[in-house]
C-alpha cells in the first residue's frame, strides 16, 4: 500500500488562476486528469502530477491535486504519494532471468514520498506568492 501525506488549503483565486499558477510550476511534469467516480464529490479540478527521475536523481515524485468550489473560495487538497517499503521490495525482487540492474531501475522509478512532498511544497509556495489569502486549513 502506498504512503501518502495529505494537506488542505483555502484560496480566494478562481480555478483558471489556480490552473495558470500550477501550470507554471508543473511545466516539466507529466499531468493527467483524475477521473472522479460517483462516490466522490464533484471537483472543479482534479489532476495527477508525476515528475520522472532525472539522470542524477533516483525515484519520481507523484501527487494528486484536487480543487473544490466552496462559494467565495476554493479548497485545494494536495496528496503527496510515495511507494511503501513493501512495494519497493516487491519491485526489486523481479522474475527469473531479470538482471539486477533492471530490478534496481524498476525500484528507482517508484514514487518517493520525500520527493512528492517537495513537489507539493513547490506548488504551495507558488500559490502563496500570488494569493495573499492562501492558507492551510487542514
Amino acid at each position: 500500500m502506498a504512503k501518502t501525506d495529505a494537506s488542505w488549503y483555502s484560496s480566494s483565486m478562481a480555478v483558471p488562476q489556480i490552473k495558470q499558477v500550477l501550470g507554471q510550476v508543473l511545466a516539466r511534469a507529466e499531468v493527467s486528469e483524475l477521473n472522479h467516480g460517483p462516490l466522490s464529490g464533484a471537483a472543479a479540478l482534479g489532476i495527477l502530477v508525476e515528475k520522472r527521475p532525472s539522470f542524477f536523481s533516483k525515484g519520481r515524485a507523484s501527487a494528486q491535486i484536487i480543487v473544490h468550489e466552496r462559494g467565495d473560495h476554493r479548497r485545494i487538497e494536495f496528496i503527496a504519494i510515495g511507494a511503501s517499503a513493501m512495494e519497493s521490495l516487491a519491485t526489486g525482487i523481479g522474475g527469473p532471468g531479470e538482471s539486477f540492474g533492471s530490478r534496481v531501475s524498476a525500484g528507482n522509478n517508484l514514487p518517493k514520498l520525500r520527493k512528492s512532498k517537495k513537489l507539493v511544497a513547490e506548488c504551495v509556495a507558488a500559490l502563496q506568492s500570488v494569493d495573499p489569502k492562501f492558507k492551510q486549513v487542514g
